[in-house]
């Protein structure tokens, strides 16, 4: 038969996995921050003032992409969070 848990610790559980979503929201923008501002600036800013069009299709799949990876990895939390509740 499946565990539960009592009602005092779902706060508790809820908490840390805001905890652990914040923690890793953190490390993506850090890792946009560094991979695409600090290194594709200059790339980014030239391409905007000469071709618009094709600073469009290359930074609107970088949105695309991060808000994909970033639903992924909260479906892959509530995923690990439902299998440590059954246990």
């Amino acid at each position: 038969m499946p565990k539960r848990s009592s009602p005092d610790q779902r706060p508790i559980k809820i908490a840390f996995f805001l905890l652990l979503k914040l923690i890793i929201y953190a490390g993506f923008v850090v890792a946009y921050y560094f991979l695409v501002l600090l290194f594709l600036r200059d790339w980014l800013k030239q391409t905007f003032d000469a071709h618009r069009v094709i600073y469009a299709s290359i930074v609107l799949p970088l949105i695309i992409g991060q808000a994909i990876l970033l639903d992924a990895i909260i479906v892959g939390l509530r995923k690990l969070g439902a299998a440590r509740e059954k246990k």
